[in-house]
């Protein structure tokens, strides 16, 4: 049997379960499985940081509620990918010393993280493949709940209720991208092949 073939039958037996996070046309829009919801949304500031093997597009938008959140685009080479999980990776680019994970369902988490300066942020992460991701900070604690309903879930712990919002400057830009994390903590590894089977 080819290659080809067996991706095929795993991509078909897979179905159509796919998890995006995307921002386009002043819409923010998150896909889980069979649920799409759409927010409106301005971008206020856009920026992109090239390190490479990786290219972060950063976008500040303003909601309809006035409420501003960062939207960000992370791509690696092709032949490049995430090191670690999703929440090792999110705690060394925001520093924080406590991600307390209170959603995860295909390729979808939600964080409360803890940040250097004892600060808690809400954070949406999109990381269905090894190679991309797309991350929304910045929502209330409001937010959340609204997204727990649209998603028909239960966070896996309370919430706290005392979050940070973001200002609408450059200084809600708060990741911490850097040359040193991604390629000496790493953050990203060249594309460990799978085996044929």
């Amino acid at each position: 049997m080819s290659l080809f073939y067996k991706l095929l039958v795993i991509v078909f037996l897979s179905g159509c379960s796919v998890t995006t996070l995307t921002h386009k046309n002043n819409q923010i829009i998150l896909r889980v499985e069979d649920i799409i919801i759409k927010t409106q949304s301005q971008t206020l500031l856009s920026k992109l940081d090239n390190y490479g093997n990786i290219t972060i597009k950063k976008e500040l938008l303003k909601l309809n509620s006035n409420r501003v959140v960062v939207y960000e685009n992370i791509r690696l080479d092709s032949s490049y990918e995430f090191n670690f999980t999703t929440t090792t990776t999110i705690k060394h680019v925001f520093e924080s010393s406590k991600a307390s994970q209170v959603y995860a369902h295909k390729g979808l988490y939600l964080y409360q993280l803890l940040l250097p300066n004892y600060r808690v942020l809400n954070i949406m992460v999109e990381e269905f493949d090894s190679q991309s991701m797309g991350i929304i900070y910045g929502l209330s604690t409001q937010d959340m709940r609204i997204l727990f309903k649209k998603l028909k879930a239960t966070p896996k712990r309370a919430l706290v209720e005392n979050t940070l919002l973001l200002q609408a400057n450059k200084e809600a830009f708060i990741s911490r991208w850097s040359t040193q994390k991604i390629h000496f903590i790493p953050l990203i590894t060249p594309l460990r092949l799978m085996p044929i089977l």
